[in-house]
């Protein structure tokens, strides 16, 4: 089994007895974009249907399917070198400085009466699966991967919002941390 990375740093199983069976005349680097275009178009068509239904409990999958998401990607455990880093940090005001210090230049970090603002900056959807899915109800994955990610940073269970997305008409992608 082999494991290939595209540019969007989505990753697909390569699994060759499945593949040669299935698409016999083509290279391996053909049946990988052959099954990531079918897994997104698949994926695409279960957003849609949550965007017309959007029910609690398929928002709730979404939000496990991020959490997932963090896993695999190795999210948890990067943000444990972070936690570590942020030890002294005792207040909100504390953590929102260490952050600012600490993340990405274009990530921005702002105290709010109930939480910390993070406005990520990118100037396109953070997602991996981004461009080939671009659904606004996709955003409920990002926010589960932020709750799974920063309830590990902060050592407890925090609830998260999706305030402004690129993919829900916004010029940022902003994610509301309840700390």
């Amino acid at each position: 089994m082999k494991i290939r990375s595209f540019a969007s740093g989505f990753q697909v199983k390569n699994n060759s007895k499945v593949n040669n069976a299935s698409y016999p005349n083509l290279s391996p680097l053909k049946k990988d974009t052959v099954l990531f275009g079918c897994s997104c178009r698949w994926i695409n068509d279960l957003l849609k249907s949550v965007e017309k239904n959007p029910s609690d409990e398929a928002i709730k999958m979404l939000e496990n399917c991020g959490k997932s998401c963090a896993e695999r990607l190795g999210f948890l455990e990067q943000v444990k070198v972070l936690k570590e880093l942020a030890k002294d940090c005792r207040t909100r005001r504390d953590y929102v400085k260490f952050l600012n210090d600490h993340l990405p230049l274009e990530t921005r970090c702002v105290e709010v009466e109930d939480g910390i603002e993070m406005h990520l900056g990118k100037g396109k959807c953070g997602c991996p699966m981004y461009p080939q899915v671009q659904s606004p109800a996709l955003c409920n994955c990002t926010n589960g991967s932020n709750k799974a990610t920063w309830s590990e940073f902060f050592s407890k269970p925090i609830e998260s919002e999706v305030i402004e997305s690129h993919l829900r008409g916004g010029k940022d992608c902003v994610i509301k941390l309840y700390v």
